[in-house]
């Protein structure tokens, strides 16, 4: 399936992406990059462009149920292309599947990414506070009650 690549790090897309964990025992991605938003560039720096001339960035998935019955979550395989349209078609023009190198990933709760994040620091970030322990009192700031 080809589609838009933004559930694959989005944070809004956590729930889409566990029930797609919970409904197939692998998922493949293929994240062909291509945003526009996100300014990407292919590894030796040069340009990252879309296969589609659109703005908005590209994945293919793949998505395999083996089984009837599933009690855990499925496994998550990662691969990606960068560069410019006719290298990415080139490159998808020969590519074999089943010969690919595909990055197991551990999708972490509670974002389930289906990208490669690097988590080394989380233990640090933890001993931070949150903001709710810093400011006790709640409020919606200042209310005129409906007044002229």
């Amino acid at each position: 399936m080809i589609t838009n690549n933004s559930y694959l790090d989005g944070i809004i897309h956590r729930q889409m992406r566990k029930h797609l964990l919970e409904t197939f025992n692998k998922i493949y991605i293929l994240d062909l990059h291509g945003s526009a938003k996100k300014n990407e560039k292919a590894s030796d720096g040069g340009k990252d462009e879309n296969i589609f001339a659109i703005q908005q960035g590209v994945a293919i998935s793949i998505f395999v149920r083996t089984s009837t019955t599933k009690k855990k979550l499925g496994d998550v395989y990662h691969a990606e292309l960068y560069g410019k349209r006719d290298h990415k078609f080139e490159e998808l023009n020969k590519l074999n599947i089943s010969e690919m190198t595909w990055e197991k990933l551990a999708c972490i709760v509670p974002h389930y990414f289906f990208v490669p994040k690097n988590f080394t620091a989380v233990g640090e970030y933890e001993k931070g506070f949150k903001l709710d322990e810093l400011f006790s009192a709640y409020s919606m700031g200042i209310a005129t009650a409906r007044d002229d």
